[in-house]
């Protein structure tokens, strides 16, 4: 929902005949299965936009967050034709699988903004499946100064990395990653690598009131210890999968 609770819904569609709306950014369906976002009045008793958002291939959306009335969106993307700005950070599908960035405007009417953002082989899914749909987690939220921040997972080990990040490299397996964009989405600010040496997934993110970057997720690190602090509350996994909670600085 947005500052004046507005609500916006997103979910994957296989076909025509979706309710979009005139004006919309697109009203015609691509091909094997778009994104569709949704924005509702407070009441839900008007569908204030509708459009369909896709490539050739399949889309999925995982988060969303509004900026100033824009939607930021976050998911994943096997479209080689993903729709994105002519000033993104990546203009092609870099792997099986990308993660996407997109911004709509707030009458839904135009993308201002989209890129991909991935490595050679899946971004943007999970590998830690425990219940339906445990495949699509991550998370976007926007900065202070408007910046984009994202938590996510990746199995490619060449997903972009800034130097000077905690991990450059992928530990092995499905590692966490965290990134922050600029909210053009053509600057990649810093990015980083967050893991063991099986799987790992980051799967929220905050920014606290002096810059630093809390994230959350899980990690499956009986064998290859995630990374820990001296003096954390707990330094070694007690199970086959535990939660993982890390503080990044800004």
């Amino acid at each position: 929902f947005d500052d004046e609770g507005n609500i916006y819904a997103a979910g994957s569609c296989y076909g025509t005949g979706f309710p979009v709306t005139l004006g919309a950014y697109d009203v015609l369906y691509s091909s094997g299965g778009d994104i569709v976002i949704s924005k509702y009045s407070p009441d839900g008793s008007n569908l204030l936009y509708c459009t369909y958002i896709g490539g050739i291939g399949e889309e999925y959306p995982h988060s969303m967050i509004v900026q100033n009335g824009n939607l930021f969106i976050y998911g994943t993307t096997f479209s080689f034709d993903f729709p994105v700005s002519a000033q993104s950070y990546s203009q092609n599908l870099n792997g099986i699988c990308d993660i996407y960035i997109a911004c709509l405007s707030t009458s839904g009417s135009t993308l201002l903004a989209s890129t991909f953002i991935g490595g050679t082989w899946s971004d943007g899914v999970n590998m830690i499946q425990v219940y339906r749909c445990d495949s699509r987690r991550g998370e976007i939220i926007t900065a202070a100064n408007g910046d984009v921040l994202v938590a996510s997972g990746t199995l490619s080990q060449n997903f972009p990395t800034t130097p000077g990040a905690f991990r450059a490299n992928s530990s092995g397996g499905q590692d966490g990653i965290v990134f922050r964009m600029n909210a053009s989405l053509s600057t990649l600010i810093w990015s980083t690598y967050i893991g063991s040496g099986i799987h790992d997934m980051a799967f929220g993110i905050r920014e606290s009131s002096d810059g630093a970057i809390f994230v959350c997720g899980a990690a499956n690190n009986m064998f290859s210890p995630f990374p820990t602090v001296a003096g954390c509350y707990q330094p070694s996994p007690l199970g086959a999968l535990d939660a993982f909670i890390a503080k990044f600085n800004s």
